[in-house]
């Protein structure tokens, strides 16, 4: 790299071989970085990855090397903590194991007078007040999402502790889950004041900063560590709040603070991984066509919908319009390149244009096949439960760039499968909501009241960052309300 002191992230890589060789790779510069990396340094974080060979001698291997950790020259690196790549991971190297487990230097300056590696661990968080094993790595490993964070004083911050709001039935009652557990209409969200919330700059998504924007956010989706204590979910704008306020609620703490380690040192930070943006063009999928096929919706639409968008593909070689809009659907590979030059005038014939638009084409036909057809009038959106308590049942309350919306809308959450996962419900106006958001922008409200959260009657949705795909789309509400009546 030409520049090696740019501000940017630099991640270390080691391979571990079946035969126990460790290959050293790096440093790969990023825009992102892990609040681990932001705490101990980039040079104190090491990625391993292991061959994905299971044999008595491989395992026997990997367990020493999680007992002693992997020499670097003078230094040592301790195994720290894991996370599951899943799927995506696994078709990026199908030769390694999709988990990437992260070492630390235990001699870094943040964990000097750390003798053990539990001890550094709660320089995070007290993971050790989990009540089970399978949960201990997968609550620290929030620590491994790629974030912006906050600046706030913590010295003038107040964290107060709010309760969920249960479900109940007819009689008042609260309702509880197979396992004895109370349902709640409020899972996974709190509020924060409009000064923290003005601290957001701009468009955060995936731990990115996008776009800056004239516009604080309604919604963020974040991380919170203080104290020991781990926090996830989102924080709603709330700007009747006392300034230097956060509220969160039980659902949202994932991890309790031990009272006996109150006099150690630990890392506070307001991590910072998504807010409320501007939607995107919203797409249909295998599972959602399935589901509004049955609902009512014609075939023949959802045709016209294919052919309109393969017209558009097969198109971007001689119409400005098709060109743009493919660049722009698929801008994020290739930094809106292609996208940028049309917008500059280059004619669509120059040389390299023509290269991005061939590859954008094909990807353009290749969502095609695998249902991701563009649909007007939706849009994703960031759910949350409505402050107020006015929403019915069977309401929501939706925010746009016009501001709050009315009419009939599909709501439904991805990979819903089953026909009640997508519900017609009506978007109302509340007015109330406006003299706690103000004039911020782009989410979606569902009601606390009734029986069962109906966010959870959406393929088990809550309110920690999930995205809600809504649509208001004429056509589409007409065929599946009268497929509602009958």
């Amino acid at each position: 790299y030409v520049d090696w002191a740019c501000e940017r992230t630099h991640f270390y890589h080691c391979h571990v071989s079946p035969q126990g060789c460790y290959r050293f790779k790096g440093p790969y510069l990023d825009k992102t970085r892990t609040l681990l990396q932001k705490a101990l340094g980039d040079e104190n974080v090491l990625l391993v990855k292991l061959a994905d060979k299971n044999t008595d001698d491989t395992d026997t291997m990997y367990k020493k090397i999680a007992k002693e950790g992997i020499p670097v020259g003078l230094r040592r690196y301790k195994f720290f903590v894991f996370k599951d790549g899943g799927k995506e991971e696994k078709k990026r190297d199908p030769t390694t194991s999709p988990v990437k487990c992260y070492f630390v230097c235990m001699e870094c300056e943040a964990l000097k007078e750390k003798k053990t590696v539990h001890e550094a661990r709660c320089f995070f968080m007290h993971a050790h007040t989990v009540s089970s094993i399978s949960r201990y790595m997968i609550r620290l490993s929030l620590i491994l999402s790629k974030t912006i964070s906050l600046e706030v004083d913590w010295n003038r911050v107040t964290i107060e502790r709010i309760e969920d709001k249960d479900c109940k039935n007819k009689e008042g009652n609260c309702i509880y889950d197979k396992k004895g557990k109370p349902l709640i209409h409020t899972d996974g969200t709190g509020f924060v004041s409009e000064d923290i919330a003005l601290k957001c700059v701009g468009n955060i998504f995936k731990g990115r900063g996008v776009i800056a924007s004239a516009f604080k956010p309604l919604l963020i989706q974040c991380r919170l560590f203080n104290d020991g204590r781990a926090v996830k979910g989102t924080l709603l704008l709330n700007k009747q709040l006392p300034p230097h306020t956060i509220h969160i609620r039980p659902s949202m703490i994932k991890i309790e603070k031990d009272p006996e380690l109150s006099d150690i040192r630990t890392v506070n930070a307001l991590e910072i991984v998504h807010t409320s943006n501007k939607p995107k063009p919203a797409y249909l999928s295998k599972f959602l066509i399935a589901l509004l096929s049955y609902g009512g919706v014609p075939n023949e639409f959802l045709l016209d919908m294919v052919e309109c968008a393969l017209g558009d593909a097969n198109s971007v070689f001689s119409s400005k319009r098709a060109a743009l809009r493919v660049s722009v659907n698929h801008g994020e590979k290739d930094g809106f390149t292609a996208a940028r030059m049309i917008l500059s005038g280059i004619p669509l014939d120059e040389t390299y244009l023509q290269n991005r638009l061939s590859s954008l084409m094909n990807d353009e036909k290749k969502s095609l096949k695998g249902g991701r057809i563009p649909i007007p009038d939706s849009y994703y959106l960031m759910g949350t439960a409505d402050p107020t308590g006015i929403l019915k049942s069977d309401e929501v309350c939706i925010i746009l760039d016009s501001g709050q919306i009315s009419g009939k809308v599909l709501v439904y959450r991805y990979p819903g499968l089953h026909f009640g996962d997508i519900h017609l419900l009506n978007a109302t106006y509340v007015e109330a909501l406006e003299t706690k958001v103000g004039n911020s922008k782009y989410a979606i409200f569902f009601p606390t009241s009734g029986p069962r959260s109906l966010a959870d009657e959406i393929a088990g949705g809550d309110f920690d960052g999930d995205m809600y795909w809504v649509s208001r789309n004429p056509q589409v509400g007409v065929y599946m309300r009268f497929a509602h009546s009958c």
